[in-house]
């Protein structure tokens, strides 16, 4: 798979993916924007470094490496999860590069300690040779996706979890030691001056909704746009709900462009 995808003209759309994920997460979303738009959606780099331990730092440093060799002076940034972990510390050091931000199952607040303890614990059981064990992929999508999913849409549970069931397991414990300690960012969030908007499925695990409601409180433009029917993968989960919800973003941060 290459390093990244680009569709489309006009502005700059980048979107980064989530643990376990690539690219292709966003699909739909490609679709959706690319007649309006110039899409960039690109692969983390473990995946052309499976072994090697990083932090977001280092994806912070990885997108605006991207960003320069693609000569992309100022994009809206749309962070999944993992990606939106990475896309708040790089709003913060690089604001003046960013129009707008999108976080999906992302925010700044620091995961309580029983939270770390607990997915560090389940992480820690992917530092093994070997693919990911198909029961941590089985247990894993039961946290991630929304009970409506479970009964409306298994065939795309069962299609991201027989994926993860062909990834290096060492090369998603690495993922997830790069966010599952992350900083608390709450308070310095409210420096960004670029509008944000927050997309988060109704069917969310309870504890990583509270890590929205700190951003509300702080950052001047902000929007939170709840998805009924999903989880924490909700531009996978609902992708109609999510598309909308985007492109009606960026029409706000770009209104110039006629979409189409």
């Amino acid at each position: 798979m290459e390093r990244y995808i680009e569709r489309g003209s006009g502005p700059v759309v980048v979107f980064s993916h989530g643990s376990m994920m690539d690219y292709s997460m966003f699909e739909s979303q490609i679709e959706h924007l690319a007649d309006s738009y110039r899409i960039v959606a690109y692969n983390n780099r473990i995946w052309a470094r499976p072994d090697e331990p990083h932090n977001l730092d280092d994806l912070v440093e990885d997108c605006r490496i991207l960003l320069d060799e693609l000569e992309i002076r100022k994009c809206v940034l749309v962070g999944m999860s993992m990606g939106g972990h990475m896309a708040i510390p790089f709003a913060l050091k690089y604001q003046e590069r960013l129009d707008g931000l999108v976080l999906i199952g992302a925010g700044a607040a620091a995961f309580p300690a029983e939270v770390q303890d607990l997915t560090g614990a389940s992480f820690a059981r992917l530092d093994i040779d070997g693919n990911v064990p198909r029961q941590w992929a089985e247990d894993t999508a039961q946290v991630v996706f929304g009970k409506t999913t479970f009964e409306s849409n298994p065939a795309l549970i069962d299609y991201w979890i027989d994926r993860w069931t062909m990834l290096p397991a060492r090369t998603v414990y690495h993922q997830g030691m790069s966010w599952i300690y992350k900083n608390d960012l709450s308070r310095q969030v409210s420096a960004l001056n670029i509008p944000v908007q927050i997309v988060q499925g109704r069917e969310e695990t309870a504890y990583l909704t509270d890590w929205v409601r700190p951003m509300l409180d702080v950052i001047p433009d902000v929007a939170l746009n709840v998805i009924p029917g999903a989880g924490h993968f909700a531009n996978l989960e609902k992708p109609e709900a999510v598309n909308g919800a985007i492109a009606d973003f960026l029409q706000r941060v770009y209104p110039d462009v006629t979409a189409h």
